[in-house]
């Protein structure tokens, strides 16, 4: 019994040795889980101001290109639709040749979080004064903007080289008229000249189609506003320090339990095993002869 009693701390020590180190972390210290929560903390902030002095940018500086404008922003489900209601309202006292919606979405998630979405088209004249103003409302409703993204498509190159191909186009058509205005042509050239002249007015109504598409682009920008909920209790919002504060202290809990459930998947079969033995050599020994009474 004695031996069976030593050779299960054995049994317990070579598992825990022959586990995987890279298996098996040690859990972070009290330092080091400080030291992460103040780096996401300030990373955190840093995000915060940038998007805080997201500059407003002035589209007439660069003339013939078409913008598209999407924003993101973060507000308590509760004020979402009302947020989307005065958006449509200051769209609608621009009067509809200088804004109009284009789109709507809100949907109610099972969590209780609101995804929502309104798409504008814009004067690009205004598109500019149009979202900064949006954002004012947003921030006077307690939310804020995430994430702005403006993109541009120079359609102004665009055109002048459709320009300048039709006008190559409408000279080789013109050459062309005149070659058929001859009376000498024989049937052949004549029918080849035709369909030369059938193909670059084909080729002329598509760049027409192509310059017409890009015009449109240009008098109107598209600009996207999405909707996000931003759980609101003090100092949780989404990006703030204690919110990468509560998510490291999170982190750093899976990480222990992993560990737990590592060492409980390494050390029982050999436990098991272990107790397997001791039951058997006690069911099995001999148990001593008494001694002979004289």
């Amino acid at each position: 019994m004695r031996k069976s009693l030593i050779v299960l701390p054995l049994l317990f020590a070579a598992a825990a040795c022959s586990q995987n180190p890279d298996e098996m972390s040690k859990p972070e210290t009290h330092a080091e889980m400080a030291s992460d929560v103040a780096a996401e903390g300030a990373t955190a902030a840093r995000r915060a101001d940038s998007v805080a002095a997201t500059p407003d940018i002035d589209t007439s500086v660069a003339p013939g290109v078409a913008f598209d404008f999407r924003y993101v922003f973060g507000l308590d489900a509760e004020r979402i639709g009302g947020v989307q209601e005065e958006h449509a309202q200051a769209c609608k006292k621009l009067g509809i040749a200088k804004c109009r919606v284009t789109g709507m979405d809100y949907q109610a998630e099972g969590d209780g979080d609101i995804s929502a979405m309104m798409a504008f088209k814009v004067d690009p004249a205004i598109a500019t004064d149009f979202t900064r103003d949006a954002k004012n409302i947003v921030e006077k409703a307690g939310g804020k903007l995430d994430h702005a993204n403006l993109k541009g498509t120079d359609l102004g190159s665009n055109i002048a080289v459709t320009d300048a191909t039709a006008e190559q186009i409408k000279e080789e058509l013109a050459v062309i008229q005149k070659q058929l205005e001859l009376p000498s042509l024989s049937k052949d050239v004549r029918s080849q000249l035709v369909q030369q002249s059938s193909n670059l007015r084909d080729q002329l109504r598509q760049l027409s189609q192509s310059r017409s598409s890009d015009k449109t682009a240009l008098a109107l920008t598209p600009v996207v506003f999405e909707y996000q909920t931003m759980h609101s209790f003090p100092g949780f919002e989404g990006r703030s320090p204690l919110a990468g504060a509560a998510a490291a202290s999170a982190n750093s809990f899976i990480t222990m339990l992993q560990f737990i459930m590592v060492a409980i998947g390494v050390v029982a079969p050999w436990a098991l095993f272990g107790g397997a033995i001791f039951w058997l050599v006690r069911r099995f020994r001999k148990k001593p002869v008494a001694a002979d009474m004289a």
